[in-house]
């Protein structure tokens, strides 16, 4: 979630002392439009330094500003599966309204109709988006796959936690890898139990958990466990469910483990049950 959160920041332009690198992944020739974007961002106020680390933006298929957009890495998928990104995202882009951190997220949550696919705060948004296409793929590691983690040391302290703190560690979850529906059926009822957490919950009041939480390294039972509702909030938890029971275990010396770390994980199969 560290990387996820640091995307998000660049978006909210939070003066927390984390910073944007005026730089954009796998986006052509496009690197001017994201320093335009940084610069706009810094005339509303917002703290945004260079960082030689960066963030993960991107220009999507429309030409707009994109945060956590990618597809799963060639090595960890099956040659024969063909996925498809989204390129109706991007309506209430936090780039250009910055106003949305303000509003209750479930505002952007539409059920499908006619020819329009179901949407939420990962598409609307464009933020974290590589969600709505995980859900539209109906790929439970469509995101988890899309990531490597082990370049993120942060991530590799806090997100573990994150993940047993929310009860994503464990064989009920990690058994439903592979099988879209039945997470969904679970991610649902994970978020149906907090729904009085979430209903209301913008992202104002998630970045205000977080970063406590962030400054220390780690996150508290309550601070984990908000963060995993905001999840809900945004659309959908399977997303991060499937990305947790991919990436971590719970190693015999009871420290964390990290995709081969673990006995048995697979890149295309992800994580076993009983570890």
């Amino acid at each position: 979630m560290k990387r996820f959160f640091a995307a998000l920041a660049a978006l909210l332009g939070l003066s927390h002392g984390l910073s944007a690198a005026e730089t954009c992944l796998d986006a052509g020739g496009s690197q001017n439009l994201v320093q335009t974007a940084v610069r706009a961002l810094k005339g509303t106020g917002s703290d945004i330094q260079r960082n030689q680390t960066g963030v993960d933006v991107s220009i999507d298929v429309n030409g707009r500003l994109c945060s956590l957009c990618g597809m799963p890495l060639p090595e960890r998928t099956d040659r024969s599966r063909r996925y498809v990104q989204r390129s109706d995202c991007g309506n209430q882009s936090l780039f250009e309204h910055p106003e949305n951190k303000k509003k209750p997220l479930v505002q952007f949550t539409r059920a499908a109709n006619g020819n329009q696919p179901e949407t939420s705060a990962w598409c609307e948004l464009n933020s974290q988006k590589v969600c709505a296409d995980t859900l539209y793929n109906k790929d439970v590691l469509y995101q988890a796959k899309s990531i490597d983690i082990r370049l993120e040391p942060v991530a590799q302290k806090y997100d573990p936690l994150y993940c047993e703190q929310n009860g994503w560690l464990t064989d009920d979850y990690r058994a439903l890898q592979h099988d879209f529906e039945g997470m969904k059926v679970k991610a649902d009822e994970f978020c149906n139990s907090r729904r009085e957490v979430w209903e209301n919950m913008t992202l104002d009041d998630m970045v205000k958990v977080y970063y406590p939480s962030k400054a220390r390294g780690s996150p508290t039972l309550e601070e984990g466990q908000l963060i995993g509702s905001w999840t809900c909030a945004m659309g959908s938890a399977l997303c991060d469910i499937g990305y947790c029971a991919y990436t971590y275990c719970r190693k015999a010396d009871g420290s964390f483990g990290i995709y081969d770390d673990c006995e048995g994980w697979d890149p295309v199969k992800g994580m076993p049950q009983g570890i």
